[in-house]
């Protein structure tokens, strides 16, 4: 299975999600790392993030949040939720 780097375009979202599930890695555009795809409440909640798309190291490399038509406080715990980073 290849990797797929992302583009941070609306086709390339779509794409990074569809291959995630499908087990493939989503790779960041600046440093390499592999990014966190949370697509949906039970991902997010997984990674302890909003639903989206977040580079692991730094936010300015990669951070897309989605709308889901749901209410922010009805999805999360604590108000300012933020990815986990690696040390």
């Amino acid at each position: 299975m290849a990797d797929f780097v992302y583009d941070g375009t609306p086709e390339g979202t779509r794409n990074a999600c569809d291959r995630s599930k499908n087990g493939e890695r989503i790779l960041c555009p600046r440093c390499g790392a592999e990014l966190i795809v949370a697509p949906d409440v039970d991902s997010a909640n997984k990674y302890n993030v909003l639903p989206g798309i977040y580079c692991p190291n730094s936010a300015e490399h990669v951070c897309r949040r989605f709308e889901l038509g749901i209410r922010v406080r009805d999805l999360l715990d604590a108000p300012n939720r933020e990815p986990k980073t690696s040390d």
